[in-house]
């Protein structure tokens, strides 16, 4: 029953927006993260539900990226086509983990007409709880349960996350890519190759940060490229 019930609200969010446009996707803010049960302190499982409730499935583009408090990246994961993150880690149990998601699919719409370009931020860390008699038990939780952020936005267009949009060239690359910020930016960038692993990770200062691909295995890439300003993935392709 549970299956036809998310059927049934699929269809009726399919209905056409424009004669040449249907919605197949739910807004940013009507989507969000949970970790399920068997999470431990050395692996983790999280759901998010943007998978089940944008189409096309296939195109569903998430970039995972875990930070302790001092700002050091733990885990930077780019999952295709898949509502979860299963990885072993071995994260300090005493921290509090900042959790960040872009997710990507320029092949869904929303009913404003805007493609799927939605940001998650939250934090976790491991609790203790206990039992009815008094025994513990331990997992980690989402201590904000944020949804999402429309990257899209037209009210967000003069926030932190829409600023100085970089030009990217030239797509597709055989040699050094460049990407060119209208103002001086400090960030990092990072690509995932076409099997998931990210393959270079740099720190940058400037506007005009470049990417060697020269020794790379053709095929598509994602590039992350996180700043004070903004987050953004973008699909390179290398020749």
């Amino acid at each position: 029953m549970k299956n036809l019930f998310v059927t049934i609200c699929l269809i009726i969010a399919l209905i056409p927006a424009t004669q040449a446009q249907v919605i197949t996707a739910l807004p940013c803010d009507q989507l969000g993260m949970s970790i399920n049960v068997g999470s431990d302190s050395t692996s983790i499982s999280i759901y998010h539900s943007g998978q089940i409730y944008t189409y096309p499935q296939a195109q569903n583009n998430f970039f995972w990226e875990f930070k302790d408090q001092q700002g050091a990246i733990l885990n930077q994961y780019h999952i295709v086509d898949n509502a979860f993150a299963n990885f072993s880690m071995n994260w300090p149990t005493n921290d509090t983990i900042n959790v960040k998601v872009l997710f990507v699919n320029d092949s869904a719409f929303l009913n404003t007409g805007n493609s799927i370009n939605c940001l998650f931020e939250d934090q976790i860390l491991w609790k203790t709880n206990y039992y009815p008699n008094g025994t513990p038990y331990y997992r980690w939780e989402f201590i904000h349960n944020n949804t999402g952020t429309d990257l899209n936005n037209s009210n967000n267009l003069e926030d932190q996350y829409t600023v100085n949009k970089p030009q990217i060239f030239p797509n597709p690359v055989n040699d050094r890519l460049q990407i060119s910020f209208k103002e001086s930016q400090m960030g990092r960038i990072s690509i995932v190759d076409p099997v998931g692993k990210v393959v270079q990770s740099i720190k940058f200062v400037g506007n005009n940060p470049t990417i060697d691909f020269s020794l790379s295995t053709p095929g598509i890439y994602m590039m992350y490229i996180e700043t004070e300003f903004q987050s953004l993935l973008e699909k390179i392709i290398v020749e």
